[in-house]
């Protein structure tokens, strides 16, 4: 199995006024192989778990926007960031 990669989530663009957890634009969070982020909502996280196993494992895209289910709408930026990347 390839090394899996890393991913950054950040909140790109909130529409219809705030998100209903509070994020604001630039908000981000780090995620892990095989971990799930803390103080990410549920929701958003649920809409977007595909995608980040797919650019996890499979390294296919290098981003990625993905939208929240609820309204108002927050669309996330999922980045594929190598391991010399992380902090």
């Amino acid at each position: 199995m390839p090394t899996p990669y890393h991913i950054k989530v950040t909140v790109h663009s909130i529409t219809n006024g705030e998100c209903c957890d509070g994020y604001k634009i630039g908000d981000s969070w780090s995620i892990e192989p095989g971990k799930t982020p803390d103080r990410m909502c549920s929701s958003a996280y649920q809409s977007m778990y595909g995608a980040i196993n797919k650019i996890i494992y499979k390294g296919d895209e290098s981003s990625k926007y993905i939208s929240c289910p609820l309204a108002p709408m927050t669309v996330y930026e999922l980045e594929k960031i190598a391991d010399t990347e992380i902090s």
